[in-house]
């Protein structure tokens, strides 16, 4: 008898039928809204039925190379194992298969399509462990995600456990192997959000491995491998240390080792840990890879409000005076939202930041007011009522317009000397005092409970919806060494302190979750030092995604490539955008910045002006199509004397309402196959073009993508108004020449005419 994946055309609960009814068992059905799950326990006799040979398939595209329930690897006791290889020690617990589908509400264009779930554990009668491969298909889409846990089940401690890695196995790319892979959030403004393409000839090895316990600071945990025959999107979803090498071989693939960074541990009676989740995008060469990811991570990944995809919002930034914000009150806040509402803007988010806790006279820091970090409560003096009366205004909007929510800063991973009390006491890492700052300790259950009922009643009571996570001062890993090097609990088990700790951050954020249903995190840490995969799909999105490079547009525009192209959605920096002499926007950064989620501060609505007003009906033009749209970099601008253009295109079909409609299952079609030349006859989208200061280019001829030759399109100038019409051949073949000074921008917008 034979385990097999059975992804068909027929549907998932077909194939889920033929499972129960071909290998028997008990079929349990959990029916509920939003989420539907269909769920099949069975049972094998034994180890070598359950690890017989399979394959994935993707219905849209065909069979995968990567398997990945046979592409792990560890080590017990000095004795290399990999997968569920056959083995007289294995003994065969039991597989699950569950389908899981979001009921879609009709304001949704990406509905998420059922992914297939699949958990296969296996029983070492030598060794103690039950070993269980968690493994993601995606009928819709060409890729395949797992991880993998070790549980010790029986009654005396493990042997050791070591070299543990979710994935070790070869991508058969074929000849000419090319591998591009980032810094993430760096310190080095030319290395922030950066990335390199660099050829693997055989023998070439390169690991990566990011700095402290930060899941993208120094190193990406996004890759792509491009070959001869087959290409691949490689992504670690671990909000710790991981580490990856590629190596090439002469046979025409790329072994890949990818898990947890330094592993050497034992595990005692009831413990477990879990490896980091690997996601592998498998397609072929010519693939518009780039979109591709874009539409399989904004159905599933980005987080969604109400069921639909995480929208767009013109957000308010009320920082008056003082040391960021240890001096706004409510009254400010309030005044502040009808203010700008009086324009006739919303006010879709209102932004406050470190600072709201502090009380009258903070003592000093050595780093500023702000850092005195530990007390999650409103101060009295400034919000005597707390910020609820803020929310209370926030939410007063019409029917029908779309409330107003509250993003607030909290750093609870941290706190401050002064503010270490006999109750935070037991919470913390202990004797460990670091940039006068203790660290709450992640890895214990206990820590982990009180701060979801701490923070979590903290969201509720202050109406917060948007919750920004920070991590400041010195980062997890010196305290996680200091628990592993002091503490009975891990010392000798190098490894289990970090396991414990990432898990412990996930558990605290899902049960915040809990507390606030649709909660957004703000995946801030020192910037964007936590912008792994497994972060993100928890509910998170990048929106502060840098402490570095504020006021250096040049590097901005590589980092926002980055940006575009894995995360889609992001904030601006406002005031780094406008120009206080002249009391107006500067252009050229504007372009450069324009973001999803855009902020202003008072200065937008103190001294109206045309800039100002052309500055926001600029960004309410073209903001959904940075989040709906494919991305084009046609030029991305990397020294002082380049240009920078960026399009996005939304094609998707109209329905009769005038709506638009999901792609549906036919993005594999679009993007792998190309046929996404033929468009849709309500084709939108918008270029956003920039000439920095020693540019010797007077002009640029722009020609974008996914033009349809045989229809007209309207051309406009956001900036000045000015618009043309153009015939599509032309548009595509030869192209618009844009003529714009040196150091400045200009976005435009298109459409198909009627």
């Amino acid at each position: 008898m034979k385990i097999k994946s059975y992804h068909n055309r027929e549907g998932k609960f077909s194939r889920l039928e033929r499972f129960v009814e071909k290998f028997g068992g008990t079929a349990a059905f959990f029916i509920g809204v939003p989420a539907l799950m269909i769920v099949a326990f069975v049972g094998v006799a034994d180890a070598d039925e359950a690890t017989s040979e399979r394959s994935d398939i993707c219905p849209e595209y065909g069979t995968l190379s990567v398997v990945l329930q046979d592409a792990f690897s560890y080590e017990l006791n000095g004795v290399k194992r990999r997968g569920f290889q056959k083995d007289s020690a294995l003994e065969f617990v039991c597989s699950e298969i569950a389908a899981e589908a979001t009921s879609a509400s009709p304001d949704d264009c990406f509905p998420r399509d059922p992914v297939v779930c699949e958990k296969t554990s296996m029983f070492d009668r030598s060794s103690g462990l039950k070993v269980t491969c968690e493994r993601r298909s995606y009928d819709a889409f060409p890729v395949t995600e797992s991880l993998v846990w070790f549980e010790n089940v029986s009654d005396k401690n493990s042997p050791n456990l070591r070299n543990v890695f979710v994935f070790d196995d070869f991508l058969q790319t074929g000849k000419d192997a090319r591998l591009t892979f980032g810094y993430g959030e760096d310190s080095d403004p030319k290395k922030n959000y950066s990335t390199e393409t660099t050829a693997l000839q055989p023998g070439d090895s390169k690991t990566f491995t990011p700095r402290e316990a930060y899941s993208s600071f120094g190193a990406f945990p996004y890759f792509v491998v491009e070959g001869s025959e087959r290409s691949f999107i490689v992504a670690v979803g671990w909000s710790g240390r991981w580490t990856a090498t590629f190596e090439a071989t002469d046979n025409g693939s790329v072994r890949l080792t990818t898990g947890q960074k330094d592993v050497d541990l034992y595990l005692k009676p009831g413990e477990k840990i879990r490896t980091p989740r690997i996601t592998i995008f498998e397609y072929p060469p010519g693939t518009d890879y780039i979109n591709l990811w874009r539409d399989w991570y904004r159905r599933y990944v980005m987080p969604r409000e109400n069921n639909v995809v995480l929208r767009p919002k013109f957000a308010l930034d009320v920082f008056y005076k003082g040391e960021l914000y240890d001096k706004v009150t409510a009254e400010e806040q309030i005044d502040a939202i009808r203010r700008l509402r009086a324009l006739g803007y919303p006010c879709e988010a209102l932004w406050i930041d470190a600072g709201w806790y502090l009380r009258a006279n903070p003592p000093q820091t050595c780093v500023g007011y702000w850092f005195g970090v530990g007390d999650w409560t409103p101060d009295p003096a400034r919000f005597p009522s707390g910020l609820r009366p803020v929310v209370d205004e926030l939410e007063n909007v019409p029917d029908g317009e779309r409330k107003g929510e509250l993003v607030l800063w909290f750093e609870p991973e941290r706190v401050h000397k002064t503010q270490l009390n006999d109750e935070l006491k037991q919470y913390v890492v202990p004797d460990l005092e670091l940039i006068e700052s203790y660290r709450m300790n992640m890895a214990s259950d206990k820590t982990v409970d009180y701060l979801s009922e701490r923070i979590g009643n903290a969201l509720v009571e202050n109406g917060v919806t948007i919750y920004r996570q920070d991590s400041n001062g010195v980062g997890p890993l010196a305290f996680i060494e200091s628990l592993e090097a002091n503490d009975p609990e891990y010392k000798d088990r190098k490894g289990y302190a970090e396991n414990r700790y990432v898990r412990g951050l996930y558990r605290f954020w899902e049960n915040l979750k809990k507390r606030v249903p649709n909660l957004i995190f703000d995946s801030c840490a020192s910037g964007g030092r936590r912008n792994d995969l497994e972060m993100l799909r928890l509910g998170a999105v990048p929106l502060h995604y840098s402490d570095v490079g504020y006021f250096d547009f040049v590097e901005k525009q590589h980092m926002h490539d980055t940006l575009n192209r894995w995360f889609i959605y992001y904030k601006n920096i406002d005031p780094h955008d406008y120009d206080f002499e002249k009391g107006e926007y500067d252009v050229y950064k504007t372009t450069i910045d324009a973001a999803p989620f855009s902020t202003v501060r008072p200065y937008f609505f103190e001294n109206p002006t045309p800039g100002k007003r052309n500055y926001a009906d600029r960004y309410f033009a073209i903001r959904e199509l940075l989040v709906d749209g494919d991305y084009y970099p046609l030029r991305v601008g990397m020294t002082e004397r380049d240009w920078s253009v960026w399009q996005f295109d939304d094609s998707r079909p109209i329905d009769q309402s005038g709506a638009r409609v999901s792609y549906a299952k036919d993005s594999v079609r679009r993007y792998v196959n190309g046929s996404s030349t033929k468009r849709c006859d309500r084709q939108v989208g918008c270029v956003l073009c920039v000439r920095n200061e020693k540019s010797d280019e007077d002009s640029v001829v722009v020609r974008p993508r996914q033009i349809d030759p045989n229809a007209t399109y309207r051309w406009e100038n956001l900036d000045s108004g000015e618009s043309t019409t153009i015939e599509g051949r032309k548009m595509a073949t030869e192209g618009i020449s844009v003529a714009i000074p040196p150091r400045s921008g200009v976005v435009f917008k298109y459409s198909v005419v009627d």
